[in-house]
């Protein structure tokens, strides 16, 4: 069952407005519910996906904001997708973080 919204576009999922990336939660079930991205090396992500939106101490979890909610400039909800990668930089696991 996919219905048309859950289209990977590279081009659209990179594309930023003000502080928020628009097409982000509508293409995210592509990438998570799918195994097309859990067979990508960490170049191939970077490629894909542009780079994280942050990075933590481990650079082995890539942080990508979908959509925000804030209240003037203070963040209320963040919907993060985060990917987990092994030390061979495959994919481990692939999560949606609130």
């Amino acid at each position: 069952k996919t219905n048309i919204q859950s289209v990977f576009d590279s081009q659209k999922w990179k594309v930023k407005q003000g502080k928020d990336y628009p097409h982000r939660n509508a293409m995210l079930d592509a990438i998570v519910y799918t195994d097309n991205f859990r067979k990508l090396s960490k170049s191939e992500l970077l490629n894909e996906l542009g780079e994280p939106s942050y990075y933590r101490e481990d650079k082995n979890y890539l942080h990508y904001i979908i959509t925000q909610t804030r209240l003037l400039s203070w963040p209320l909800h963040t919907k993060v997708l985060v990917i987990k990668l092994k030390e061979d930089e495959s994919v481990e696991w692939i999560k949606i973080h609130e």
